[in-house]
């Protein structure tokens, strides 16, 4: 450890610390450093207390508009006072002139450091997490102080006596710097800044006017980074990334999940990071009370059975980490039991007047259905020669007694479906995916002389076609072939529609030859009485 007044000893010496006057301050190391700063570890004199203290560059002391708004942004932190904010507590100026303020010590660990050891959080500790950083970023809202500097290395995870707490830190500096020039300078000359980018909004990469919805999506960013073990954009460098944050869409995160809650969570991250702040939440208030709506679906939710490729990517986490079972917390002796309520009152004080969409309609739908949809054996539907099989089962099917419904489970699945279309031509594929899952599990209920799960099959299908998973929407694509095929005959013409969009699939993919023989068969139906 340096002491608060060790010099550096020429080129080949430790670096110099920043001299804080040693009567207010015992320096016990250095925390971190960057080209914005430094952090030091140190005592409070009179209180034996330990503290922490971040020291602007002398570099950037130079420049007045910055100096004086690192000052103005200092005192504004004295006057924020949240649980989930580290506290800051004093301001002053070394020795040699550069400003520096005093804050709360934590002791704890990042949600970087987090992500690094286990790759991914599971939902319990996610939603645990988000929640917390969420009041802390609602309240600082509130008090018209936007953060632009949120990354998983600025949220800590805390245990006092047992008890767990996140803090956001180090608001401030990267507002001050933001309208100054000096950010976009930096972002390629230092070794901290080149990690911002990894959540810098579009606007505040293209310099643009930022409010607090540039919060939301680097929030986002760092939602995605603890749900799927990456950020959403990683380039080369840092211009890449920010080249991807203005142009690129994000990666799917549908195939990692493996229930309704992490399809929730997805849609949710999802939304976060769209590239025009007035499609994201437009406030930490509404992307509170939508994650208080998740964490109400608990774990109670089967999970959804899918194609082994995505049940292993996203069961890849678990190598080399303690966690067996789904839902159990990384995060120092706690479980998903113990996940809190939002405080609604302290949401609500900052919540827009909007509704929270798309709920789970009654909230009972289980997954068991589509589970034995996708398990269901597969049939070679690229052949031109028709057997009699497929007319047996169509009169089969329509012979079967209708089942005993719910007399609400029609708007019900009409509901789901109408959804799923506007969530797709919205471009949330996310928010698409929920609900044709969910128009798949009510039409289960039907029967199978019933067309509307064929139908929604096929809406299904083409939204994971959209997303490009074309695996996926493959197989679904033969489920439904298979469904309608036995409820009207191998020869009907209602089968067209389906087979023609499967044949488009499997042109996309270059399977050309087997393209042909179902267009083989198309034609066979249309030349066909």
């Amino acid at each position: 450890m340096h002491s608060q007044g060790q010099q550096s000893s020429g080129n080949n010496g430790p670096p110099r610390l920043p001299r804080i006057p040693p009567d207010r301050y015992t320096i016990l190391g250095e925390l971190g450093s960057g080209g914005m700063g430094t952090v030091l570890k140190a005592t409070h004199v009179h209180l034996n207390k330990p503290v922490a203290i971040k020291v602007l560059n002398m570099e950037l002391v130079k420049d007045r508009t910055s100096l004086s708004r690192f000052e103005s942004e200092a005192k504004a932190g004295g006057q924020l006072a949240h649980p989930n904010l580290v506290a800051v507590f004093d301001f002053g100026y070394t020795l040699d002139g550069e400003p520096y303020f005093v804050m709360e010590y934590v002791e704890g660990f990042s949600l970087a450091e987090l992500v690094k050891r286990c790759g991914k959080c599971p939902s319990a500790d996610f939603i645990f997490v988000f929640i917390q950083a969420l009041k802390a970023l609602n309240y600082i809202h509130r008090k018209n102080v936007i953060h632009r500097d949120i990354k998983s290395s600025n949220i800590m995870l805390q245990f006092i006596e047992g008890d767990r707490y996140v803090k956001l830190i180090d608001f401030g500096i990267a507002k001050v710097l933001a309208d100054t020039g000096v950010t976009m300078q930096q972002l390629t000359s230092t070794g901290e800044a080149v990690g911002s980018p990894l959540y810098m909004s579009p606007e505040q990469c293209k310099g643009s006017h930022v409010d607090v919805r540039a919060d939301i999506y680097s929030l986002g960013c760092v939602m995605h980074e603890c749900f799927a073990g990456y950020p959403p954009f990683r380039g080369g460098n840092a211009m890449q990334t920010i080249h991807m944050h203005i142009n690129d869409p994000p990666a799917p995160l549908a195939s990692l999940c493996r229930s309704e809650q992490e399809l929730l969570i997805a849609s949710m991250i999802h939304k976060c990071i769209l590239k025009r702040p007035e499609d994201r939440y437009q406030s930490a208030a509404e992307l509170g009370m939508h994650l208080e709506e998740i964490a109400n679906v608990g774990a109670h939710v089967q999970s959804i059975q899918r194609p082994t490729s995505t049940v292993d990517a996203a069961n890849r986490w678990k190598k080399g980490n303690k966690t067996t079972e789904q839902g159990s917390s990384i995060i120092q002796g706690q479980t998903g039991a113990n996940i809190p309520q939002l405080a609604r009152p302290e949401f609500q004080d900052g919540m827009r007047t909007s509704a929270i969409q798309d709920k789970i309609i009654g909230g009972q739908t289980q997954a068991s259905g589509l589970s034995q949809t996708l398990r269901r054996p597969t049939s070679p539907l690229n052949q031109t020669g028709l057997t009699q099989s497929g007319l047996t089962n169509a009169g089969g099917a329509a012979a079967q007694d209708t089942p005993q419904i719910d007399e609400r489970l029609p708007d019900r699945w009409n509901l789901h479906n109408v959804s799923g279309q506007q969530s797709m031509s919205n471009g949330n594929f996310y928010e698409a995916e929920r609900h044709f899952l969910q128009a798949v599990e009510i039409a289960e209920q039907f029967g199978r002389s019933d067309e509307r799960l064929p139908n929604s099959l096929n809406r299904l299908a083409l939204c994971y076609k959209s997303q490009g998973r074309y695996d996926d929407a493959e197989k679904i694509y033969v489920r439904a072939v298979e469904m309608r095929e036995a409820i009207v005959g191998s020869l009907s013409k209602d089968l067209l529609p389906l087979l023609e969009q499967y044949a488009g699939l499997l042109r996309i993919v270059k399977r050309d030859q087997e393209a042909e023989k179902i267009e083989k068969r198309i034609h066979f139906i249309m030349k066909s009485k």
